[in-house]
């Protein structure tokens, strides 16, 4: 996963002494929002935060990766952090106790490639996270796991993938299908190392979006993209003709804008692009897409910096992913990105992103309809602009939307609050701009 000088160098193009300045992007107090805090038994340590909806509709199932402090017989620290994989169900605005999942193994964490919890309509849970393969800095696995009890035991399934190399596989997403899960990752078997490996040990192969069914046990695999880039995450969801990933593209040019595949009830399709930015970028930024998905409307979100101008993009396909009509542009400050969004039952869509606008930075969100028509943008609550505070989520639960997001200061900690969808301002009738 490249995230390390590159990505940080393109993370901080935007954060300039003069944007952080910028009186024109502080915030209106009557641009804020009430949230109810209601956090996470996540302890000091926790990080990599994701959520899901049930099949119910009626809880959120969060996931996190928790430090645990583990001490030697000798009273000094292990030279290597010990996490834990754990999950707590959020319903009738409360947490459930939490429950582990996994540990005493290898985990590859960090801010970014985040575990994942999922359930399916028997009840089955499934959960992922990447566990390290070999000695390399980034030879790790995407291991998978499921549970018929809740939660309160679980059976370890395997690797997603059987290439057996100790390479990179990661930015996981997970929905359900037949008699279990689709799972679709970025995989690295193309990258082994070999004689033109750069700094970080990569070699020059090309990362693939690579998807399996994931039942009791894993088949199918099938390659979806031979050519992507190589650390923003995938976002997935389901249709009424089958599953639509998508992910970040990486042309031979360097052109790293949105693309899609889906499953159009017969075969998967070629993959196409959601809309053409023409973000030209020699690193991955660690920047993917969100999506969500309503009867047969989709909304995907996603950021870019295409001509040095970085934007927070929204497209609307009222055909299941058949086609996309062409985006808006939502921001009106300095946007980091780290987007996600939810779609309301009249079919607008809410989408959020990360801003470095105000001093502190903070999580902003805006309302935008399939026309265009669009509220003001709102501040649901302050947040880091560094990577530790990683990638903030928001899920729709009937009429509660729940967001959940990591603070970095004092410690690391997963951090949760909820509003009523009836807060968030109405529709204006101000016209979002379209992208070019």
């Amino acid at each position: 996963m490249r995230i390390h000088d590159q990505s940080r160098r393109i993370l901080l193009l935007p954060i300039t002494l003069a944007m952080i300045t910028c009186a024109s992007s502080l915030l209106a107090s009557d641009n804020e929002l009430n949230l109810t805090r209601v956090n996470p038994p996540a302890a000091p340590g926790s990080l990599a935060p994701a959520t899901s909806l049930a099949p119910d509709g009626r809880s959120v199932l969060l996931s996190w990766l928790e430090l645990v402090d583990t001490e030697t017989q000798d009273n000094t620290r292990q030279e290597r952090p010990h996490y834990r994989l754990r999950f707590s169900r959020f319903q009738e605005e409360s947490w459930s106790d939490p429950l582990t999942i996994v540990e005493h193994v290898p985990f590859f964490a960090n801010w970014a490639d985040t575990p994942s919890i999922l359930q399916v309509d028997d009840g089955r849970l499934f959960a992922h996270w990447l566990e390290k393969s070999g000695e390399g800095t980034f030879a790790y696995d995407v291991r998978i796991a499921s549970s018929n009890d809740d939660g309160m035991t679980w059976t370890h399934i395997g690797a997603a993938h059987n290439d057996g190399t100790q390479t990179e596989h990661g930015f996981v997403s997970l929905v359900p299908e037949a008699d279990g899960i689709r799972a679709f990752w970025l995989d690295g078997r193309e990258m082994a190392i070999d004689d033109d490996a750069d700094d970080e040990g990569h070699g020059s192969g090309n990362m693939n979006l690579r998807s399996a069914l994931v039942s009791d046990r894993v088949t199918r695999g099938i390659r979806l993209d031979e050519r992507i880039c190589e650390c923003c995450g995938t976002s997935a969801i389901t249709t009424r003709t089958g599953p639509v990933i998508f992910y970040r593209d990486r042309s031979m040019d360097e052109v790293r804008d949105i693309w899609m595949v889906r499953y159009d009830g017969m075969e998967w399709t070629a993959p196409e692009p959601v809309h053409v930015d023409g973000w030209i970028i020699p690193g991955c930024p660690v920047n993917g897409p969100a999506s969500a998905s309503l009867g047969t409307n989709i909304a995907v979100a996603w950021y870019t910096a295409a001509n040095s101008l970085p934007q927070i993009r929204v497209a609307f396909s009222k055909d299941e992913g058949k086609t996309f009509q062409k985006p808006f542009i939502l921001d009106d400050g300095q946007p980091l990105g780290r987007v996600d969004v939810v779609l309301t039952p009249d079919g607008d869509a809410i989408v959020s992103w990360l801003d470095s606008g105000s001093l502190f930075g903070a999580i902003l969100a805006r309302r935008i309809s399939p026309d265009g028509r669009m509220s003001p943008t709102i501040s649901l609550t302050s947040s880091s602009i560094q990577r530790s505070s990683g990638f903030p989520r928001l899920t729709r639960l009937q009429n509660t939307l729940l967001l959940v997001w990591t603070e970095d200061e004092p410690a690391l900690q997963v951090r949760a609050a909820w509003f009523n969808l009836d807060q968030f301002p109405r529709i204006m009738d101000e016209i979002a701009p379209i992208a070019d």
